[in-house]
């Protein structure tokens, strides 16, 4: 408001004047409130010489400029590290124009607002709209910068080749409370079919999202597999009953990485131990399965056991002869019951140590 009965309005008028105020010229409608003007226009002062009577009426212009309108239209939220600039004009865009404005802390004004092009922090901040007569107004603005999930990511431990890795096991990303998606590539573009069967080694991200702020983080997580073993088989040679079969002889890995450890089992599971892998009697398939013990990968591979059967000679004693004729051993009547398809020696022990010459025409008994 303004007082125009204060001294400095009438300054240079003669002393011991008494001042009356009006609304018009001629003086004629007092003034209510002189010392407390809340209108611009021009009001009337009246000074009076009270010992002679004789009196003089001025004109004194008031002028009240109107206070700017600072109209704030809260900036939309924002998700750390991302900053608000509370300088753009789509925050006082319905404010009076031609303001120059100004950022504060406190809705005094007494302390200024540095970073006002970068907030970082939830809060209420004030802006003070200046118009060219001087004039202010100060209103609140609402800034919101929503924190980023925490999201703290374990990478899973190496299994064998063989195996996969879950990525969505709580040992990986405690951080429950969150939406939680999983992707190939850092900026969460290309999405994980199944993150709870990765197969493949390589560097996967999780999105952690706060679903009520939208606000995420990103974090990469190594998916790591340790390498199955090579096992190199050899199937072991043919032998004769009785004889026996050892698959636990070097020969049978020879070409296997080395410092395995060989098991031994009767079926492809692995899961029926051969109780006797040293002196197998009978033919058929095992197998054998080579570990690292280092990483606990393993390959199971089969292993051809053959054990041939002992052919059935059976002997007919050929026909006494008078010497000087003599009887030859080869002829078929001999062996005719024995087993098909064998080819014959002769000796004269029964180790066959000494092979009989002259089978054809023996001419001694024996």
């Amino acid at each position: 408001t303004v007082s125009i009965t204060s001294i400095g309005v009438t300054t240079g008028s003669d002393s011991g004047l008494t001042y009356t105020y009006f609304t018009n010229a001629a003086a004629t409608t007092v003034l209510a409130n002189p010392s407390a003007i809340t209108t611009s226009g021009t009001y009337y002062i009246k000074g009076t010489n009270t010992t002679t009577g004789c009196f003089v009426i001025k004109p004194v212009v008031v002028t009240i400029n109107s206070l700017p309108s600072v109209v704030i239209t809260n900036p939309a939220a924002v998700c750390a590290p991302a900053t608000i600039d509370l300088s753009v004009s789509s925050v006082t865009v319905s404010s009076s124009a031609g303001l120059t404005y100004t950022y504060w802390r406190d809705a005094s004004a007494t302390t200024s607002l540095s970073n006002y092009t970068a907030v970082s922090a939830t809060g209420t901040y004030y802006i003070k709209g200046t118009n060219t007569n001087g004039c202010s107004s100060i209103q609140p603005v609402s800034v919101t910068v929503n924190l980023e999930p925490v999201l703290t990511v374990v990478n899973p431990t190496a299994v064998c080749a063989s195996s996969t890795i879950d990525l969505t096991a709580p040992a990986v990303s405690s951080n429950s409370t969150y939406s939680l998606s999983y992707y190939r590539d850092a900026s969460a573009s290309v999405q994980l079919v199944s993150p709870e069967a990765v197969s493949a080694s390589g560097t996967y991200y999780i999105k952690a999202t706060n679903t009520t702020t939208g606000c995420f983080t990103i974090k990469p997580v190594t998916v790591s597999f340790n390498p199955a073993p090579n096992v190199v088989v050899t199937n072991p040679p043919a032998v004769c009953s009785p004889a026996t079969v050892s698959i636990t002889s070097i020969g049978v890995t020879a070409g296997s990485d080395s410092g395995l450890t060989y098991t031994y089992f009767t079926n492809p599971g692995a899961t029926t131990v051969l109780s006797n892998p040293s002196a197998i009697a009978t033919s058929g398939t095992y197998y054998i399965k080579g570990t690292n013990t280092t990483t606990g990968c393993f390959v199971i591979k089969p292993v051809v056991v053959t054990i041939n059967a002992l052919p059935s000679v059976v002997i007919t004693n050929p026909a006494a002869v008078c010497a000087p004729a003599t009887i030859d051993l080869s002829v078929s009547s001999v062996t005719v019951s024995s087993s098909t398809g064998l080819t014959y020696t002769y000796w004269r022990d029964a180790s066959a140590t000494t092979s009989l010459s002259n089978y054809t025409a023996v001419s001694a008994t024996g």
